[in-house]
């Protein structure tokens, strides 16, 4: 019987999301897949055992995207998170979708503790920005989902 691995998509190969793929190549989960946008920085992931994902105007392949466990630690812009912008349409695809926020989106919380049930409180555009983009990846995600279970 032949193990099947899975793989782990990181859109935004950054320092959070290298991190994790280091844990999940350790573990021996199966291929990581990471986007750059620079070419100069491909043999930069591929030393790190990720295959680097150009992004150059052109499609992802779909093995890629199929079945693969997404990391999305992007941030998103005045037009919104990229990857969403890229990669939302194709949700459905996923294994499971994880978006890296920041604890800016809770606000000054004067030293205090923020947990995912803390109420949001954005005190920047660049954490307005990324409450939107939790926002829309959510919804994103929960439209796929509707859309799947839908389907059976």
């Amino acid at each position: 019987m032949t193990e099947q691995r899975e793989s782990l998509f990181l859109a935004g190969a950054g320092y959070s999301a290298r991190y994790l793929a280091a844990l999940w190549t350790k573990a021996g989960r199966g291929p990581v897949y990471g986007t750059t946008r620079s070419a100069d920085k491909c043999a930069a992931l591929e030393t790190d055992g990720i295959m680097p994902v150009l992004l150059d105007g052109g499609d992802v392949p779909v093995e890629v995207l199929a079945g693969s466990h997404w990391v999305i630690s992007t941030p998103p812009g005045d037009e919104g998170c990229p990857s969403l912008n890229l990669f939302g349409g194709s949700a459905s695809k996923a294994a499971s979708i994880t978006y890296l926020s920041t604890t800016g989106v809770y606000g000054d919380l004067n030293g205090g503790w923020a947990f995912e049930w803390s109420s949001l409180n954005p005190g920047s555009p660049r954490s307005e920005r990324r409450v939107e983009a939790e926002t829309a990846w959510a919804a994103a995600d929960a439209a796929e989902a509707a859309a799947w279970g839908a389907a059976l």
